[in-house]
């Protein structure tokens, strides 16, 4: 590859919506998304159904157009824990391939919500309608990341960009209580940047 790059958006409390760019050396190459989810899963075309006691994860390919979810031999790293991967193949257009995937979780009565691709100019994504409230996320298709997020419930609604680099800091979770052991124990220098640790 030449270039991967990858987007999540989390919208509170129960949807995750993944976007990933990816540009081959060989224009005409294909790629696999490929995931480890459960041990209880079933497909239907672009969608799949995990279950896991009384937890749900509902999950539905929006990109490549035309995706069939599968459930593949165990690979290498990918046999964990009895763990039934899953995969959507995609081919390389216009010299890049694109994965858009919608996922929900919740309990026993988790319902899935409307999904919808959106095309805008350089942009893709989705609308998603779940009960009273609905999300527009879209993706910059091309140079590095970047979007918009519209988000409309019965209390009001915001739009704004999406990030367009990594925030490599832990900062923002200052007020959490763990906080002082995440930037101070050795135990934890792997995952804290340099630049957030203290003595």
């Amino acid at each position: 590859m030449r270039q991967a790059l990858r987007q999540l958006v989390f919208v509170k409390p129960d949807l995750v919506v993944i976007y990933d760019r990816l540009v081959p050396t060989d224009a005409g190459a294909s790629a696999r998304w490929l995931a480890c989810v459960g041990t209880r899963v079933t497909t239907d075309g672009p969608r799949f159904r995990v279950l896991a006691g009384d937890a749900r994860l509902l999950g539905e390919f929006v990109l490549p157009a035309r995706a069939t979810v599968t459930t593949p031999p165990r690979i290498g790293s990918f046999a964990w824990k009895d763990q039934t991967p899953i995969a959507v193949e995609a081919s390389a257009e216009g010299g890049q391939v694109e994965f858009l995937t919608v996922l929900r979780v919740g309990g026993a009565d988790l319902t899935r919500a409307r999904v919808t691709r959106v095309d805008s100019g350089a942009r893709v994504g989705v609308r998603v309608v779940a009960g009273e409230s609905t999300v527009e996320v879209l993706f910059d298709r091309g140079g590095p990341a970047g979007g918009t997020i519209r988000l409309r419930t019965p209390r009001g609604s915001a739009s704004r960009g999406l990030a367009s680099g990594v925030e490599d800091t832990y900062a923002r979770w200052s007020g959490d209580p763990r906080y002082a052991k995440w930037v101070s124990e050795p135990r934890f220098a792997f995952i804290i940047p340099e630049t957030d640790r203290q003595p």
